[in-house]
């Protein structure tokens, strides 16, 4: 099943094997703590490069095997 994941993530990230082990690493790292309903993981990746039409298919299939992540947009106002 995780080469299967990884072999998905691969053809979304311009067949970075690297990149795809990387997000699908940080899919299975464990939550080690909850600040309300805050989650906070143990491996978190940030990926460069990524075009918002590989974003959106990542974020796709990443809710279709886990119904629990939400996609939650960065900016300079959310963050503050």
């Amino acid at each position: 099943m995780y080469q299967k994941c990884v072999a998905f993530l691969k053809m979304f990230l311009s067949n970075d094997k690297h990149a795809a082990e990387y997000l699908m690493m940080s899919l299975v790292s464990r939550t080690y703590r909850r600040e309300g309903a805050l989650l906070i993981g143990d491996l978190n990746v940030n990926l460069s490069g990524v075009t918002p039409d590989q974003a959106s298919l990542i974020c796709e299939f990443i809710q279709a095997i886990n119904p629990l992540v939400c996609r939650f947009d960065a900016t300079v106002d959310s963050l503050s």
